[in-house]
């Protein structure tokens, strides 16, 4: 048996209107809300010294990350264009399959369930969930990895982790000895790569049928 670890945001799903209202937009509207205009300055600044991860000035602003999740709302999801062919290949690929979003898990099931998802599709979805402070994503630490090989009992070697952002998604998964796939950013830290998620399981087929 083999474990699929995908990341859900700019992974198995990148519409990047629906990222730009839904994260963005809901973003500098509770920033702005809650510090006034010195707040979205604060905020800008903290996206171009933290690769564009503008979320890490509420921890500044001391503003719960659930309000901003919680900003999201259903007309920002109409954005989300059904995926069929995304939903079956994915639903295709033999194994255990779990989502690790830094979203919260309300909104994680909404977002793939408007893409199309049955969510039994998979085992779990580890996501922020209150009363933390903070998505465990944002930690880039092993622990959810190192959970999730033993609670499925499963070897490193038979594990893939998939995301499309180096640090977060796939460095802490490498670091167990985890298959790392990165997608659609090319960063050339990860061993694998594939341009498109729908390539995933040609790319798996070639590379790993006989591990």
């Amino acid at each position: 048996m083999k474990l699929f670890i995908f990341d859900l945001d700019g992974t198995l799903v990148n519409d990047m209107e629906f990222y730009k209202k839904a994260y963005s937009e809901n973003l500098n509207k509770l920033v702005h809300k809650r510090a006034g205009d010195k707040g979205l300055k604060i905020l800008n600044l903290v996206r171009q010294s933290n690769k564009n991860r503008g979320e890490l000035a509420l921890l500044v602003f001391d503003i719960p990350f659930s309000d901003w999740f919680d900003a999201v709302s259903d007309d920002d999801l109409s954005l989300i264009v059904p995926k069929p062919e995304l939903v079956k290949s994915i639903e295709n690929i033999d194994g255990i399959k779990v989502v690790f979003t830094g979203s919260s898990k309300a909104l994680a099931e909404k977002i793939l369930v408007r893409v199309g998802f049955d969510l039994n599709t998979f085992a779990e979805i580890i996501a922020f969930e209150k009363p933390a402070a903070i998505p465990v994503k944002l930690a880039t630490d092993t622990i959810v990895f190192k959970y999730l090989l033993d609670e499925y009992n499963i070897l490193p070697k038979d594990t893939f982790a998939i995301g499309d952002d180096y640090e977060t998604d796939l460095l802490p998964a490498e670091m167990l000895g985890i298959h790392a796939i990165e997608v659609r950013r090319k960063s050339g830290m990860a061993k694998h790569f594939i341009a498109n998620i729908l390539d995933l399981p040609q790319y798996l087929k070639e590379n790993f049928e006989n591990t």
